[in-house]
């Protein structure tokens, strides 16, 4: 997981934390995959709940340019 989140840290916030529990085993891009989708969505809703409270609040997503 460590190698995953160091390889595709642009996906990650920068500032916040994620934890992932692992119920099973799965493959490497399994893990991969899910990892990156999950934080994703983690982010999503983060900003929205920050534009809720604050309209004038950057996304904080990469820039499409970065991904």
């Amino acid at each position: 997981m460590r190698e995953i989140y160091r390889h595709n840290r642009h996906f990650f916030p920068k500032d916040g934390a994620i934890m992932y529990v692992l119920k099973k085993c799965a493959e490497r891009d399994e893990i991969e995959h899910e990892m990156i989708r999950l934080s994703l969505i983690v982010q999503e809703k983060a900003r929205k709940v920050k534009e809720h409270f604050d309209p004038t609040a950057q996304n904080g997503l990469p820039d499409q340019g970065t991904v």
